[in-house]
């Protein structure tokens, strides 16, 4: 993540921040995740196939004090908290999309993330003796499928 976060450094100095970049080992990372003992990160969200109780353990106010959750932005809003409870409790398809796009929305308007990189390639090493599908699947990052797909070539 450094060449990204050099180029968002530089941005920030633009608007007079100053960033400090540092890199540590996974137990320290995951020691201070679980405390919320940080000012800011760069990290990817998994994403899901269909949106549910994970959302809650991301986003509602109860997670925010829990030590060790997901919710690494501290997000504690009321209105969050009752759109999630939409979600997981969507019984149909139009109900789901409907109380995810209010979520997307109301999170986008709290700035709770900065987006500042994107790659639309999924990188995977492997041996040109293993085979996978022909056909991709669509909405799938690599990691999650490939694996569990590919075959020893013959």
């Amino acid at each position: 993540m450094e060449p990204a976060a050099a180029a968002f450094g530089r941005n920030l100095q633009k608007l007079g921040i100053t960033m400090n970049f540092r890199t540590v080992d996974f137990a320290l990372i995951q020691k201070r995740f679980d405390a919320f003992d940080f000012d800011m990160t760069s990290m990817r969200m998994p994403d899901v196939q269909i949106p549910g109780t994970e959302q809650i353990s991301r986003f509602g106010s109860k997670s925010a004090d829990e030590q060790g959750s997901d919710n690494l932005a501290g997000v504690k809003s009321k209105a969050i908290d009752a759109i999630l409870q939409k979600v997981v409790s969507a019984q149909t398809r139009e109900a789901l999309v409907d109380s995810t796009h209010a979520l997307d929305r109301v999170l986008m308007n709290g700035y709770y993330v900065m987006p500042h990189w994107y790659s639309a390639t999924h990188r995977v090493a492997y041996r040109n003796t293993l085979g996978y599908p022909a056909t991709l699947p669509l909405y799938y990052t690599a990691a999650g499928w490939i694996v569990e797909t590919w075959w020893v070539k013959h």
